[in-house]
This record gives C-alpha cells, sequence and structure tokens, in this order.
C-alpha cells in the first residue's frame, strides 16, 4: 500500500510492485475463499443433520427442502427472506449451483452482499442468520394444525439431537428409562385413562367374552381409523378382526391409507366385496355398484331417500361375513356426537342381525373429536388425506356431497368427476342425479368455489362416513 502514491508519478509499476499488487490479490481471494469455506461449513451443519457424512452440502439442502409441501411454501407466516432460502434450498441440486455459488446466493439473500463485501462481523452473522431462517421454517411446518407427513425427516433428526442431550445428562440406561415413561404417559393421557379403565356395559362384557368375535369395520375414514387404533392399544387381548366392505367406488386416497395402516400395525384389513353374495368374480373394470345399479336397480341412482348402496355394498357382505356366528361389532361413534343410523331415530350399528352386538368404544370412554386427532397423529397415520378438499369418507361420487366436495372431485379426481357425470341421466322427463336439483354438467359451469363444510353437523351415512 505505501508503494501506490508513488504511481502517479511513475511511467509505470516496476516489477517490485506488481509482484506486491499481485500478492495482495491472492491474499484477497484468499480472504474471500476463506470466507466462502465458513459459509459452507456452516450451512451444511444447519442442512445436514443425520443425512450423513457422505451427503454433499447441496444434497444436504435439498433434502432439507423437500421436507416442506407446497401448502407450507405458501403460509403466510412465512417472510419473503424464508421463502426465497427455502426456494434456493429446492433448486440445490439442479445442476446450477456449485457449494460456493449456492452460499453467495444465500449471503445475498441474508445479508444483501456477496462474500467480496463481507468483513470480520460477516461470518457470525451468516451463521446467525441461516439458522434462525432455517428454525423458523421448521418450527412453522411441525406446528402446523395437521403437520405434512413429508415432515418426517425434521421429526427424526430433531427427535435424534434432544435424544443425545438426554443421554449425555442422564446417561444411555436412564435415557431409554425415561423416554419409555414419557410414552407411556402419553399413551395414558391419550387414552384417556385414570389409572383404570372407564368402560363398562357392552365393552366389559365384550372383554369377558372369548368365544366371540372381535370385529373392527373400516370405512377408510378418521373415526372408524382411529378406533382401530385405540382398539389395539387399550385391548391388546382381544383377537381384533379388521374388515373393509369395498364398494369399488372408493377413492384412491382410501385404498392407500387403509395399506398405510396395515403397515403400520403389521396386520391385514381384510376386503369384503358384494359380488361374492351374488356369485359373481370379481375382475377388473366390473365394480359391485354396477352391477347392481345395472342389473337389480333398473340405472336409478341411490339418493338420501333410497339408499339401497349403503344395503347391498356395506351391511350385506358384512353380515356375510359373520354368519352365525356370534360377534361384537365395534364402532368409531365418538362420545361429542349423536348420529343415527341406516334405520332413522336408530343408534349406529353395521347390522340388526341378533347375533352382531354393537358396541361403542368412544361412548364409554369419553373419547371426543380432539381423541380422535391425537391418536392418528400420535401413530403416525395423520388425518386421511382427502379431508384437505372433502368433509367425510365414502364413495366418490356418494349422494352426500356438497357443491364444494364435487368441485374438490373435479379439481383432484377429473377422471372419477367424469365416471360420476356418465351415471346422470335423463329418463321420461325427469333428471336422475346426484347433486339435488343440479347437474354435475350444472356444477362445473358455477364461476363460485364452494367451502368444504367441516362434516360433523352434515346429515349422511354413518355406516360410509366414520
Amino acid at each position: 500500500i505505501e508503494k501506490f502514491p508513488r504511481l502517479a508519478n511513475a511511467d509505470g509499476p516496476d516489477r517490485e510492485t506488481l509482484k506486491f499488487v499481485t500478492k495482495l490479490v491472492r491474499e484477497i481471494e484468499g480472504i474471500v475463499e476463506g470466507y466462502a469455506a465458513k459459509a459452507i461449513s456452516v450451512t451444511g451443519e444447519v442442512f445436514g443433520g443425520g443425512q450423513g457424512e457422505g451427503s454433499s452440502l447441496l444434497e444436504r439442502a435439498r433434502n432439507w427442502a423437500m421436507c416442506f409441501d407446497e401448502e407450507t411454501m405458501n403460509l403466510s407466516e412465512i417472510d419473503t427472506t424464508s421463502r426465497a432460502v427455502l426456494v434456493r434450498a429446492r433448486e440445490a441440486t439442479e445442476d446450477r449451483y456449485t457449494e460456493a455459488s449456492f452460499v453467495r446466493a444465500l449471503s445475498s439473500i441474508l445479508l444483501g452482499k456477496g462474500f467480496d463485501k463481507w468483513d470480520d462481523s460477516s461470518p457470525r452473522e451468516f451463521a446467525d442468520g441461516i439458522r434462525e431462517t432455517v428454525a423458523k421454517l421448521e418450527r412453522i411446518s411441525l406446528e402446523a394444525d395437521i403437520p405434512a407427513d413429508s415432515v418426517m425427516p425434521l421429526l427424526d433428526r430433531h427427535f435424534h439431537r434432544l435424544y443425545g442431550h438426554l443421554e449425555r445428562v442422564l446417561g444411555p440406561d436412564k435415557a431409554a428409562g425415561k423416554i419409555k415413561d414419557l410414552l407411556e404417559e402419553r399413551k395414558k393421557s391419550r387414552l384417556n385413562l385414570r389409572g383404570e379403565s372407564k368402560s363398562n356395559g357392552l365393552m366389559k362384557e365384550a372383554l369377558e367374552d372369548v368365544d366371540a368375535r372381535h370385529i373392527v369395520s373400516f370405512s377408510g375414514g378418521k373415526d372408524s381409523t382411529a378406533l382401530g387404533i385405540y382398539m389395539l392399544e387399550k385391548y391388546p387381548q382381544l383377537d381384533l378382526e379388521f374388515v373393509f366392505c369395498d364398494t369399488g367406488a372408493e377413492l384412491r386416497e382410501t385404498y392407500e391409507y387403509i395399506e398405510r395402516f396395515e403397515a403400520i400395525f403389521g396386520l391385514k384389513v381384510k376386503r369384503l366385496n358384494a359380488l361374492e353374495s351374488l356369485g359373481i368374480r370379481e375382475k377388473s373394470g366390473r365394480t359391485p355398484f354396477d352391477v347392481y345399479l345395472k342389473e337389480y336397480y333398473g340405472g336409478f341412482l341411490p339418493s338420501p331417500q333410497a339408499r339401497w348402496c349403503t344395503r347391498v355394498l356395506k351391511i350385506k357382505p358384512f353380515e356375510m361375513e359373520i354368519g352365525e356366528d356370534r360377534a361384537y361389532s365395534y364402532i368409531g361413534i365418538r362420545a361429542d356426537e349423536q348420529r343415527t343410523g341406516y334405520q332413522q331415530k336408530k343408534p349406529v350399528m353395521i347390522s340388526s342381525a341378533g347375533n352382531i352386538i354393537p358396541v361403542y368404544p368412544f361412548q364409554e370412554d369419553g373419547i371426543d373429536l380432539e381423541g380422535v386427532k391425537a391418536l392418528l397423529n400420535d401413530s403416525g397415520l395423520g388425518l386421511p388425506p382427502y379431508y384437505e378438499w372433502r368433509s367425510r369418507s365414502g364413495c366418490y361420487f356418494c349422494f352426500y356431497q356438497q357443491v364444494g366436495e364435487w368441485q374438490g372431485l373435479k379439481e383432484h379426481h377429473p377422471d372419477l368427476f367424469e365416471k360420476a357425470k356418465g351415471y346422470e341421466k335423463e329418463e321420461n322427463g325427469k333428471r336422475y342425479t346426484w347433486v339435488n336439483g343440479r347437474s354435475l354438467e350444472d356444477v362445473e359451469r358455477l364461476k363460485k368455489r364452494y367451502e368444504v363444510p367441516s362434516g360433523e353437523d352434515l346429515d349422511g351415512c354413518a355406516i360410509c362416513h366414520l
């Protein structure tokens, strides 16, 4: 630097000056490279927890970003800076970045400058900024009412970090014991236990009847699924059977949800099919609903006033499966609801046959809607995904659906919407449609996007919608 003023009176820099300037430039470049190396190190640490030492920074960033679904990215709580970091992380492995250019982009977002403008305080500011941004995004995602399945790697990462702290404080054996105690406390709280069961009446009778069959019937909805979890955890002594009456017209999400239940709990849900009662073999393209509609009901669609679909596709296969056996049918009616069954003004039951005894564990033990959600979330299963655009389970063309749900079907399953349209017809001046007073073509023409109701206070089929 002392040599620079002399340059003004010289014809040009001499060799010594050139060597000095070259050395100075290299030192500056070394400082910039050092800044980049520090940024790479801290960013890899922040993004890379639990992903293994072999993964690159760009892979770690991409894997972290994929823990956030599109819905999370659009939440209003996420500020512009955090969203920009998340977008860059998603793009990390798209061949547009090296590790150095990736952290340089993050520096521009967080600090508003590249490494050539950094000073001695910048590494700390960058480290604090990336840690705070990542922590904020993870907190927003994990504290959502219904966290997405994609957050599981984040939960796994946080659990292992906290468990490591616990081991350092208590030691391995005591740490393991502490986790076991916490799980037991959580289980008792969730099942509404206070040292002993509040079950009585029919539940007590069922527990003592070792010769009877014990059946949990699935609809693919939240209540019947939560009941299955509840029965497995609270009454492990029962030899439970799980059945699902498949109409052939369920949503794809329903089948996938039942498969996830089977995988998590290591059991099989038996599929019952109404075609068996007709002596007809099941084959692709021939559903139980279609057979009954065309060959037994003259093409007349079911409706709230003529619910033949529930009787022949749900109740009849269930009764055939039980036969003459004495059986307890466990039904997921919650303590905070009063629903009537297939026969109005009578309790919900899948069958009124004398040998099939309905039992309502949730009502006996005081399990409400929040308890149902806790059972599903704590198991790792969560709510069925179709609840994002639909209020309850059931066939994709269920006539109890509200207009907003039909619009949701059109958006999420346009092929099924078209199939549902194909069932509608006009005969002798009368229209036979799914929606009272309008056809699905009418629904398509609506410009207003209707809200999807909660489903808790709507009329519906308790057998299909549990």
